[in-house]
């Protein structure tokens, strides 16, 4: 088994994952709020969700650099790289869907809010929360 010295002590590390599964677990409560239509203060705001995605996506940039900067394990790449290419993938999303709702008339809101991308933005939040988690328990003391 590898040993991780500089991963165990890294405080910046530590920070991502503890901040990944907090942020993680606050989204999938999110997509649950939406599901449901449920209103619960401020998770029932459209624009959380992406405050708070855009906020992981700009930590999520700083700590790659950083990652790779320090050489630390590929495996420690892993969750802000995701964080990152998902970031852009549901962006873009956003940003096609609102050119054909201004373009063709098209109500994209039915699309964005569909159960399966819903459902694929929370497959990705449970993994972020376990994976988070496993790197973790790899890096403990």
């Amino acid at each position: 088994m590898k040993i991780y010295n500089k991963e165990k002590n890294s405080k910046l590390l530590k920070a991502f994952l503890y901040t990944s599964i907090i942020i993680g677990f606050l989204l999938i409560v999110t997509v649950f709020v939406t599901i449901f239509n449920v209103k619960l203060f401020l998770l029932s705001s459209p624009d959380f969700g992406f405050i708070i995605s855009f906020l992981i996506f700009v930590f999520s940039i700083i700590c790659f650099l950083k990652f790779r900067k320090n050489n630390f394990a590929k495996i420690t790449l892993v969750l802000p790289l995701l964080s990152i290419i998902l970031f852009l993938f549901f962006l873009l999303i956003g940003i096609v869907f609102g050119i054909l709702n201004v373009v063709t008339g098209f109500e994209y809101s039915m699309i964005v809010n569909s159960n399966l991308l819903l459902a694929l933005n929370q497959i990705f939040n449970f993994f972020e929360v376990a994976f988070a988690s496993y790197l973790l328990y790899l890096f403990r003391k």
